[in-house]
């Protein structure tokens, strides 16, 4: 949990009836699953909007802001909040994925590139990497890729042979 959140929790739960920290607990729960769920998450400046408009109608909304009062004002259940923001945690990648996905290929030689990250994935290692041109190469966990089972197959085989990727 992030302080904020942690310390207007500890505040309501001391001065239980408090309209106003009642607000303020569950806008520092918005705010901290909005963090724990998007940040991080690299967007291309012409798609800002539409992945915002996304995420705005899965992650911050009425309901939302209704099941939090319920989990952390209602039943003061801070176990159930948690699981339910790993629930939302999955519904953004769920949501981000089409478009992370998106903007993944394959390219000539086989390896699988993406844009967003400027990464190569790393099927041995489960991860994306840099190539190492500038000197450092970086790998990240974000967004395994996940091919099809027709190209899992055409990448493996090719005229009959195994067909061994070289990555960076």
């Amino acid at each position: 949990m992030l302080g904020e959140l942690e310390n207007k929790i500890h505040e309501y739960y001391n001065d239980i009836g408090n309209k106003e920290l009642q607000k303020e607990v569950i806008y520092a729960a918005l705010k901290e699953m909005a963090v724990i769920c998007v940040s991080g998450l690299n967007v291309y400046m012409n798609n800002k909007a539409y992945m915002n408009n996304l995420i705005g109608q899965d992650l911050i909304n009425d309901d939302t802001a209704r099941h939090i009062k319920e989990l952390l004002i209602d039943d003061c259940n801070m176990e159930e909040y948690e699981k339910y923001v790993f629930k939302k945690c999955a519904d953004m990648e769920r949501i981000y994925s089409k478009y992370f996905d998106s903007y993944t290929s394959v390219l000539a030689d086989g390896r699988i590139y993406n844009t967003i990250l400027n990464m190569y994935w790393n099927e041995d290692a489960g991860a994306w990497q840099s190539d190492g041109s500038d000197g450092w190469v970086r790998f990240t966990l974000m967004m395994p890729y996940k091919a099809s089972k027709e190209e899992t197959r055409m990448r493996r085989y090719i005229g009959g042979n195994r067909y061994e990727k070289a990555y960076a």
